[in-house]
């Protein structure tokens, strides 16, 4: 991506965020016109802390801010990939056949190739352009190269560049969990496999804490299936394309896809590693319910269910929140769970999980020890459950008194949806998660 003709002498100032810079960046945000192609050449994160610095110097007008990280990704100048199956690519590593395009998007493809000096199925990430944020994906999966069998992500093979075209090759995996729903006609899963791959994200969340790495772009898209025929709800975690360091982190970066992005981000907040947990809570519930948590096409919507469901955030995230003035908030009552055992402890990680406040929000440590996945002993059918208020004679209707949720109507979730009684935005499922 190329910035606008600058008067200024050397990288590093500008990279400082320059009243000039941050000016020309503002006044751009109500044309939201593409910028010329002249000057200084700077990488994905670079500018996206241009962009949080000129709306910490116009935060006034912070909502009318220029995604410059959307301007990157789908920027004119990509160059088009022409490639097709049966297409042969090379580099310095070896030579790949082209078997299968697995999908594409903004970015580039992925393709299901055979590497010719092995014969092996390979996956292969083809980006359209010469971008930074691929390679960067490229040297975190070869840091992370050693631990990746262990740890449940994906294996890096290598990398190359194939006429302009920035190439990393991967190990070739079965699909994500997105496409298993799909498959199954957004069937839930069972209560069992949500454990088992609970359990394997957060062994692979504790490795990332160990590195103080996020990895930012959480959902059920970049977690695939190693083999579903041969081991059954095995997975691995992909895509670190966004992924970065905790210390190198600015209030005001934009991670993870709407829907399954963290309050204190949505705000501009400070955030950590904790991130990931809410990403992490947000894919479990899908997996439940067959249908996302929160919104995916509107952060306002988003944050308002947020607020609903789990009460305000912390004031102090309020008041250092670059955009806490986009959004308004509200109280919401409190509730109580009943429940059946293993479903209760499966909401109460979810609750820990999705907690508003990012210092209590649950460790993947921590988690690994919660009754939900220590404890193995599983129910043999998949329940749903239709909620309703208790009727308890000793409480009047007109008691500020909590309200109780009691269980009625548990049948085993066959042939019906899982939760008919709680399609959104009916408030049905939301109750269970007021505390």
């Amino acid at each position: 991506m190329i910035l606008p003709n600058l008067t200024i002498n050397n990288r590093r100032a500008l990279l400082a965020g320059l009243t000039a810079a941050k000016k020309i960046v503002i006044c751009r945000w109500k044309s939201l016109q593409p910028l010329t192609v002249k000057g200084w050449l700077l990488s994905y994160r670079e500018i996206i802390q241009l962009e949080c610095s000129a709306a910490r110097m116009h935060g006034a007008k912070a909502k009318n801010i220029f995604c410059w990280s959307d301007l990157l990704m789908a920027s004119s100048t990509q160059k088009e990939i022409d490639l097709t199956v049966d297409s042969m690519i090379s580099g310095d590593f070896g030579s790949f056949q082209i078997k299968e395009i697995k999908g594409e998007g903004v970015c580039g493809l992925v393709a299901r190739c055979i590497d010719l000096s092995t014969n092996k199925d390979v996956a292969v990430k083809i980006s359209k352009s010469h971008l930074s944020v691929t390679r960067h994906e490229a040297k975190l999966l070869r840091d992370l190269r050693h631990v990746s069998k262990d740890k449940n992500i994906v294996e890096f093979i290598t990398s190359f560049m194939y006429q302009g075209h920035y190439c990393l090759v991967m190990e070739h995996l079965d699909q994500s969990l997105f496409d298993l729903m799909i498959s199954r006609r957004c069937k839930p899963l069972h209560i069992s496999h949500i454990c088992y791959i609970t359990e394997q994200l957060l062994v692979t969340f504790k490795e990332l804490a160990k590195r103080k790495l996020i990895h930012g772009d959480l959902k059920p898209d970049n977690i695939m299936l190693v083999n579903h025929k041969l081991e059954p709800f095995k997975i691995k975690l992909i895509d670190f394309g966004l992924s970065t360091t905790v210390r190198s982190v600015l209030p005001g970066y934009v991670f993870q896809p709407i829907g399954y992005r963290a309050p204190e981000v949505t705000l501009g907040a400070t955030f950590n590693q904790a991130i990931d947990m809410w990403g992490l809570g947000c894919v479990l519930a899908f997996l439940y319910m067959s249908q996302n948590l929160f919104p995916i096409d509107c952060e306002y919507e988003m944050m308002r269910i947020i607020t609903q469901i789990k009460g305000m955030p912390h004031v102090q995230q309020l008041k250092e929140g670059l955009f806490t003035n986009r959004y308004f908030t509200k109280r919401c009552d409190r509730y109580e769970l009943s429940e059946k055992k293993k479903t209760m402890q499966f909401f109460d990680l979810l609750n820990q999980l999705l907690h508003v406040n990012p210092a209590k929000r649950i460790t993947p440590e921590k988690a690994l020890k919660h009754p939900f996945i220590t404890q193995k002993a599983h129910t043999q059918k998949t329940f749903c459950c239709c909620v309703t208020p208790n009727k308890d004679k000793n409480t009047s209707s007109g008691s500020n008194s909590k309200e109780k949720i009691l269980v009625g109507n548990i049948r085993p979730a066959g042939k019906c949806w899982p939760f008919a009684n709680f399609f959104w935005p009916a408030r049905g499922f939301w109750t269970f998660f007021r505390h």
